[in-house]
């Protein structure tokens, strides 16, 4: 969990470096080139729209990773009780399915 945590703040720290980088290359370009510098809140708003993008594909990604992290753990822990011979509770479940169908069987019988 913690190796999660670490990375969401280093790819934090990535991102504010990359758009502190695009900023300085902004204001030289506009200072090479002489065009008309971009109003400041426009420039803020794409930054904003790119940080969000970049938020969400992180937040996806981590909760695609702590998804496959939970599937990984409730497979460990089931192939544990197995091993121990503990019932689960999709053993239980299935026991009773079958049951079900042997009374439906036996009652169609009778």
């Amino acid at each position: 969990m913690a190796t999660i945590i670490e990375k969401l703040f280093y790819a934090g720290v990535g991102l504010v470096s990359e758009i502190k980088d695009k900023i300085d290359k902004v204001k030289e370009s506009d200072k090479e080139e002489g065009e008309e510098k971009k109003d400041l809140k426009e420039r803020f708003e794409e930054l904003v729209e790119k940080g969000e993008e970049k938020w969400e594909e992180l937040v996806e990604k981590g909760d695609e990773e702590k998804e496959s992290f939970a599937d990984k753990i409730k497979d460990k822990v089931s192939e544990f009780l197995s091993d121990i011979g503990i019932v689960t509770k999709e053993d239980i479940e299935e026991l009773e399915e079958r049951i079900e169908k042997l009374e439906k069987k036996a009652s169609k019988s009778a």
